[in-house]
């Protein structure tokens, strides 16, 4: 079963590409981010060798770092790009 986002996520994809470019970026998109989620479970599966308090703290770690990140940064460029659309 597709996620819920998956049509929204594709016509966000497809609304930055050039015409020619759609199907490409759509498949450059998935190619990326199953090698990401890959990669991510297989470091779960050997910190989890380690211990599962080593996946649980290094998994709370990396949420608040992305936190914090997106607190720090990311609100900037939303708010920029809000005030974009709105003129």
């Amino acid at each position: 079963m597709k996620e819920f986002g998956d049509p929204a996520r594709k016509a966000l994809i497809v609304s930055y590409a050039r015409p020619e470019m759609r199907g490409r970026m759509i498949g450059a998109y998935y190619l990326i981010r199953d090698t990401v989620v890959s990669a991510g479970s297989l470091g779960g599966a050997l910190l989890w060798k380690v211990s599962p308090e080593a996946n649980l703290l290094s998994a709370s770690a990396l949420g608040l770092i992305g936190t914090i990140v997106y607190w720090r940064w990311g609100r900037r460029y939303s708010n920029i790009e809000n005030e974009n659309r709105l003129s």
